[in-house]
């Protein structure tokens, strides 16, 4: 059944990743292709992920399986049946561009976006979850640690990151996008069925002994605090590494594909089997890259443009190579799987929101780049908790 399992995450994030791009297509000629309409884009997809994870979690300690398999079969008939993407008229009526700080046209896009893609958005965001816990009751002899699936799906984003601007754009126009989506999907919930089926009613998760680290309310609610952190510093860095670039040193068509897509490839690292070497090594370095872009950015330097460019995203790699690897070494144990999961796109999102709407709102100038570069320095190994026992 692994197989199935790798193959239904790997396309489920390539499908939420393929239909990012897409969304914000059809959105870009109403609104422009400011930095901000963007981020305000990505932050739409962090709070969908977000909802998903929701319901994953949700569905998953609440309800038996036969009943989990049965509330997603309808999720995924919904969202089948629904159409992707918007019609002419509706871009037509909606709001005219955002302006450069994003305080025009937010709640418009989010709509809009919502209309488009928002429930098999939903549906496929949530399967990274679902999946790996149900693979964590199939008996496979890596049941008992389902995280390296985890590495699968964000190899799935990057590739439907990747396949959209420079194979899918350039194929299909924006209706025949949306019909070989749809049959990607179905292609999904095939798989997604499958693999459903082959799995096993988990048995009673087993109580917290008294030793156990994560066994008091304060325990574990710092250790989902540092979750949420863990996952907002790159969520905010890789957003302002995008602005910072777009804004300040290259106004590059698809600019913004090779921030995002580095952030990805942190996770597959993190969650790798050799991620915690990689970790070792982005704390090792991470001082180097503090150093080096600050005095880029006191001396305000731009050029040479692929040596600044490039500095700036070696910091979003050492970073989120550090954060997300603090974030695979502190992962508990299956029973808490979507716990776990959960509080990540809390961090995620919670990036997106501070970001987009926070930080336009109180600064004046891109503050919260430098600010989320300060907040790294709080994730090395000498700042963090010790990690814990399996709970």
């Amino acid at each position: 059944m692994l197989p199935i399992y790798t193959a239904a995450t790997f396309l489920a994030a390539a499908l939420l990743f393929a239909i990012e791009p897409f969304a914000a297509r059809q959105v870009l000629p109403t609104f422009g292709g400011s930095p901000a309409v963007w981020n305000t884009a990505v932050m739409f997809f962090q709070i969908g992920l977000l909802a998903g994870y929701i319901y994953a979690h949700l569905l998953t300690t609440r309800a038996p399986r036969r009943v989990q398999i049965g509330v997603h079969l309808v999720v995924l008939a919904a969202a089948a049946m629904l159409p992707i993407g918007l019609s002419a008229e509706t871009l037509a009526a909606s709001a005219g561009p955002m302006d450069s700080t994003g305080s025009v046209g937010v709640g418009q896009l989010l709509w809009l976006l919502t209309q488009s893609i928002g429930l098999p958005f939903f549906a496929v965001a949530s399967a990274g979850p679902l999946l790996q816990r149900w693979f964590s009751t199939t008996g496979h002899r890596d049941a008992g640690d389902p995280y390296f699936l985890y590495a699968a799906s964000n190899a799935g984003s990057f590739v439907g990151l990747l396949a959209y601007p420079f194979l899918l754009e350039r194929l299909w126009s924006l209706p025949e996008q949306a019909f070989w989506w749809r049959v990607g999907f179905v292609v999904f919930a095939v798989l997604l069925v499958i693999a459903a089926i082959g799995s096993k009613q988990p048995p009673p998760p087993r109580p917290a002994s008294a030793e156990s680290p994560a066994s008091s309310p304060r325990a574990r609610w710092q250790q989902q605090s540092w979750w949420v952190f863990l996952a907002f510093v790159p969520s905010s860095l890789m957003l302002g590494v995008t602005q910072h670039i777009s804004t300040d040193l290259a106004a590059l068509p698809l600019l913004w594909v090779i921030p995002l897509g580095l952030y990805l490839l942190t996770f597959v690292i993190a969650f790798s089997r050799f991620g915690s070497r990689i970790t070792r090594l982005a704390a090792r370095l991470w001082p180097i890259a503090l150093v080096a872009v600050v005095l880029a950015m006191l001396l305000e330097a731009r050029q040479p443009i692929l040596a600044i460019v490039g500095l700036h995203l070696f910091v979003l790699v050492a970073a989120g190579c550090l954060c997300h690897g603090r974030l695979s070494a502190s992962r508990p144990g299956v029973e808490r799987l979507t716990e776990f999961y959960l509080f990540l796109a809390i961090g995620g999102a919670l990036g997106g929101v501070f970001n987009s709407l926070l930080a336009p709102a109180i600064f004046n100038d891109l503050h919260e780049y430098p600010i989320a570069i300060v907040l790294v320095c709080l994730a090395l190994p000498a700042a963090a908790p010790a990690k814990s026992p399996r709970a």
